[in-house]
Formats: structure tokens, C-alpha cells, sequence
């Protein structure tokens, strides 16, 4: 199984691709207050991801995992804070779930490095926007076939 994180700017920040090389880890929740007796409209849509800063199989080369930093110490006050976000589960070659986040921003950002393991990692928290909740886009294998085949 692996994973692709793909990272759009609104305005006029590039589009960056991280592939199943960087990629190693993605968890979606879907939150609502802990202390709600009944189905919430106060709800969260939260990705954490995790991938190498450098890939395994080619230290040589360099990676746009940079602009991950970067994006996360864009201040609040900016348009640029919010980014669109797709983030693939890809298993026997295949695309298994795909969630995209219209205007998502970055909560948490890590790096992680160690004289004995690997180039470094990164781990970061991503949510949507309160407001776009709605724009949030989850989809499976037939809704994808579907999307490609009415296309």
C-alpha cells in the first residue's frame, strides 16, 4: 500500500506531488465535539500525514518536502495560509480512497532526524477550513471510475 499527497496553491503558490517514495503514512478523522449528547454541526475534517524528507532510494536527489516548511509558517493572516489538498490510498496499483480539502491549512508541522535511521521525516497536521466543510470530497474505487468515465 502506498500514497500520494498532492498540495495546490489558491492563489499563487505551484502544485507539489509527493509519491508513494516520501509518502508513509496518512490518517483521516472526522471529528465532532467530545462533549456533544447528539449529531454535532461543529465538525472537524483532520489529515495527518508522515513521509521521508528525502527519498529512501535516491538521497542524491532533492525534494520539494521543503515547501511543506514553508507552507506551515505562512502566517494566518494570509490567503496563502489555505491550500487545496489531495491526499490518494493506492493499493495493487490502484486508487482505493481519495480525499480532497478545497482550503485546508497546516496545524502541526515536524521534522524528525536521527544519526541512525533514514535522511529525516516529516509529520504534519492538516485540517479544512470550518467553513468549506462542505466542499470536502471523499471517494472509492466506483465513484472514481465513475467521475473518469463521465468525463
Amino acid at each position: 500500500m502506498g500514497f500520494r499527497l498532492t498540495i495546490q496553491g489558491i492563489e499563487s503558490q505551484g502544485t507539489y506531488t509527493f509519491g508513494e517514495k516520501i509518502m508513509s503514512f496518512v490518517n483521516v478523522g472526522i471529528d465532532t465535539p467530545r462533549n456533544s449528547m447528539g449529531k454535532s454541526s461543529d465538525v472537524d475534517i483532520t489529515l495527518h500525514v508522515a513521509g521521508h524528507l528525502i527519498s529512501p532510494d535516491d538521497i542524491s536527489s532533492d525534494s520539494d518536502t521543503i515547501e511543506l516548511m514553508r507552507w506551515a509558517q505562512v502566517p494566518a493572516q494570509s490567503a496563502d495560509s489555505y491550500r487545496s489538498v489531495t491526499v490518494e490510498t493506492i493499493a495493487a496499483g490502484q486508487t482505493i480512497r481519495k480525499m480532497d480539502l478545497s482550503h485546508a491549512f497546516v496545524i502541526r508541522y515536524n521534522e524528525t532526524y536521527t544519526e541512525s535511521k533514514g535522511v529525516g521525516s516529516f509529520s504534519m497536521v492538516i485540517r479544512q477550513r470550518v467553513d468549506q466543510i462542505s466542499k470536502v470530497k471523499a471517494q472509492g474505487p466506483q465513484q472514481q471510475s465513475a467521475d473518469q468515465s463521465a468525463g
